[in-house]
């Protein structure tokens, strides 16, 4: 064995040497760093930090994108609402033309009045003698203002002897639960009002079958319209 081979540490005692040297003058530490590590790894760290940086920025993008994408949702949600109400009071400003024809036919009337509608101004008696019942507790707050979002209300005769009738229409091309509600509960608002008959009526294109089980359960009149009536 050569002296130079017979003076040489084993590798572990050599390592654990090295490190006791490094650790007793950190300066020595990054020249070793800089030696034996390419620039390119060296920079890692740099590259690390600018990635993170457009993560972040990522990131904020996607939840404003997120927002945009909720806003778009709700703004699309209330133009459906929109037309669906828009279309709802295209069939209430139709039915004006033929509505009373119509009513008289259905429910054996005479001499329909339109007194309160969506393109019609709620007749006066109408109106006092809401504020009446309502003053004289005959009716509640929460009847006075159904009375008055009710679609089309009309006052006409029975044809046989000539008794004052009301009717309450909700009208929608599509009838649900709540039109049938509405038109029942304006229905009795105005009997208690009057104290004359009222009769409660949906009037639309479509009628589900539940919905038409609830009216006829209910004491409510079905009206089905073509669309192009």
């Amino acid at each position: 064995m050569s002296p130079q081979a017979a003076g040489q540490l084993d590798p572990e005692s050599l390592v654990a040497r090295i490190i006791a040297e490094l650790e007793a003058n950190p300066a020595a530490q990054q020249m070793l760093l800089r030696a034996m590590l390419t620039g390119e790894f060296l920079g890692m760290p740099v590259r690390l930090n600018a990635i993170e940086r457009d993560v972040a920025e990522i990131k904020r993008d996607v939840a404003d994108l997120q927002g945009r994408v909720s806003t778009l949702e709700r703004d699309v949600a209330e133009i459906k609402i929109d037309v669906a109400a828009l279309k709802g009071d295209s069939l209430e400003v139709r039915m004006h033309k033929w509505i009373r024809a119509f009513v008289s036919q259905k429910l054996g009337l005479r001499r329909p009045d339109i007194v309160h509608g969506a393109v019609t101004h709620t007749d006066r008696e109408l109106q006092e003698a809401v504020y009446e019942a309502v003053d004289a507790d005959r009716i509640t707050v929460g009847q006075e203002v159904r009375v008055f979002a009710t679609d089309l209300i009309l006052r006409a005769q029975r044809r046989h002897d000539r008794a004052t009738v009301w009717v309450a229409i909700e009208a929608s091309n599509t009838v649900d639960r709540r039109d049938v509600e509405r038109a029942r509960e304006s229905a009795e608002a105005l009997h208690a009002i009057f104290a004359e008959e009222a009769t409660a009526a949906v009037m639309g294109h479509v009628i589900p079958s539940p919905h038409r089980e609830l009216a006829d359960a209910s004491g409510v009149e079905v009206f089905i319209v073509d669309p192009n009536h």
